[in-house]
């Protein structure tokens, strides 16, 4: 983790949300350009529905996880790095009984 003065910078630096999610569509909930380099720690995810969370940069996916409470977090132990240039898409799909549902995601991290 990276300290500046015995403090760690760690802070959210995005959160996104989308409503009305219809059921079995991969959606985009939230993304992040780098705009400028970043360290990702930690993805915080959740919904009114269970769903399969997948976060990728630039277009390849890097993680998936699946929610069994409606919520799951994912969670680097070496942070992610982004570079410039790059983008973070934090995307879902729900498969609630034809119901659309809300869903968001919050990014944690850390500039260089």
């Amino acid at each position: 983790m990276h300290i500046i003065g015995g403090r760690s910078p760690n802070r959210a630096l995005h959160t996104g949300q989308q409503v009305d999610v219809p059921p079995d569509v991969l959606t985009t909930i939230t993304t992040m350009p780098a705009n400028g380099i970043k360290y990702i720690t930690k993805i915080t995810c959740s919904g009114e529905e269970n769903a399969r969370w997948e976060i990728y940069i630039n277009s390849e996916r890097k993680a998936t996880k699946r929610t069994t409470d409606r919520t799951v977090d994912f969670d680097f132990n070496l942070p992610l790095k982004m570079m410039p240039a790059e983008v973070l898409d934090v995307k879902a799909i729900h498969f609630g009984p034809g119901a659309s549902s809300t869903l968001e995601a919050t990014i944690f991290g850390f500039p260089e």
